[in-house]
């Protein structure tokens, strides 16, 4: 009888031990939602955004956005900006139901905030600022004037390059081919250039920091290359030479 006793003993012991540890990894899960954005020369990316108003990382360019997972988080919407300060905004709110976050072009992404109840209190901020934007004169903008011959130097002087990993779905970025740094951050296995844009002879080099000074792997053309032999590593930026 003693050592029935005992043994139920432990075993409740043991339980209430193990409970604070699932209930840490449990809040630690519900703390982010799962965006998804996709476009018409980006794969889709799926990032994992703190529910809290934080913003998350989320850089490329992209036509729509949705929440793919809301990770138990009723009641959250997320918004979508260009600037990494998150001052400037893509687009509308969106939640489960995919949307256009510039009537189907392509627009640049920077970072994603995500929260509960956010949604009225920006529709009550917007109104406000209407309001005084509307007691205020407007300046007259100039219409942007389009330069061909330009356009076509700047995009020959990026370099397309693809990352993909085992956790991450494969991401393209464009990155200078002069050395400068170029932002491609997740954790990958594989890098190769997707499309040397007309610039011949030219390899690109990974790094896990965005200072880079802190290789990752060796530097790769248009064949593949393994990172960190099949193993995921972090990547920050890429930069691009001849």
């Amino acid at each position: 009888m003693q050592f029935t006793t005992f043994a139920a003993t432990f075993a409740l012991l043991s339980l209430a031990a193990a409970a604070p540890a699932a209930s840490v990894e449990e809040r630690a899960v519900k703390a982010t939602v799962r965006v998804a954005l996709s476009g018409l020369s980006e794969l889709q990316i799926q990032r994992e955004i703190p529910n809290n108003g934080q913003a998350g990382a989320a850089p490329g360019k992209f036509t729509d956005a949705v929440i793919q997972n809301l990770n138990g988080n009723a009641g959250i919407t997320c918004q979508a900006y260009s600037d990494a300060a998150a001052t400037k905004k893509v687009g509308g709110r969106f939640g489960t139901t995919s949307i256009k976050l510039n009537g189907g072009k392509e627009v640049t992404v920077a970072v994603v905030k995500c929260a509960k109840g956010a949604a009225k209190r920006e529709a009550e901020a917007e109104v406000e600022i209407e309001e005084r934007e509307a007691e205020a004169e407007a300046e007259p903008i100039a219409e942007p004037i389009t330069v061909p011959e330009l356009e076509t130097r700047a995009a020959k002087a990026t370099i397309r390059v693809a990352l993909s990993g085992l956790s991450e779905l494969q991401i393209q970025r464009e990155i200078p081919n002069n050395n400068v740094a170029g932002a491609a951050p997740g954790k990958f296995t594989d890098a190769v250039i997707q499309n040397l844009n007309g610039n011949n002879g030219f390899t690109c080099q990974a790094y896990s920091d965005a200072a880079a000074t802190k290789k990752v792997g060796g530097r790769f053309g248009t064949t593949s290359i393994k990172l960190n032999g099949g193993k995921e590593v972090t990547v920050a930026v890429v930069k691009c030479s001849k």
